[in-house]
Order: C-alpha cells, then structure tokens, then sequence
C-alpha cells in the first residue's frame, strides 16, 4: 500500500476527459448523441464509459446525456472532473471501465 492506503490501483488508471465519449478530443453534440445510442439502440460498446458518466456518479444513465446537452445549449453545469483537459477520476468508483482513451495518450 502507499501513503493514502489506496495501494497501487492508480497505475492502471486511464487518464479521460469526461463528456467527450467519442474520444475526439472535445465536446459537442456526437458526445450525448453516443450516450443515447449506447443506452438506447446496444451501439457498440464505448472505449471508455468514464468519460460517458457525465455527471460523474458512477452510472451510465439518461440523465449523463440530458447534463452534457444542457451544458452545450443552455448553459447548464460542466461535466464533472476531469472536464476539458485529461485527468484520472477524482472519485474512481467501481464499475465503470476506461480501456482507453486515444486524446489522452
């Protein structure tokens, strides 16, 4: 273990930006639109669902794609962290994959 007891699970952390599910290095409307056909039409699977939980609890749902559009066309809250440059999750909770994320090397 390290110094914050969370031993070394970190290391295999990806580094994402949250919002930006089709991994093409922002946020727009294809991001809440993949959402939808994931959750909606069994689209093929996301390279990393971490960066889909948009609201950053731990849950891929509706409302991941209602706060992204909210936040493109009226102004609504940001994605949580890590938004607008990469980063690992602040709260990493099980369940949620990242195999990959191309934007973040």
């Amino acid at each position: 273990t390290d110094r914050d007891g969370q031993g070394d699970a970190c290391e295999d952390a990806v580094r994402f930006s949250r919002g930006d599910v089709d991994t093409d290095g922002k946020l727009n409307i294809t991001d809440p639109a993949a959402i939808l056909r994931y959750l909606f039409q069994a689209a093929t699977e996301l390279p990393c669902q971490k960066a889909a939980d948009v609201d950053g609890n731990g849950e891929l749902e509706v409302t991941d794609a209602i706060r992204a559009l909210n936040f493109l066309f009226r102004g609504g809250t940001e994605p949580a962290p890590p938004f607008a440059s990469c980063g690992l999750d602040p709260a990493p909770l099980e369940g949620l994959p990242c195999e990959s994320f191309k934007p973040c090397g």
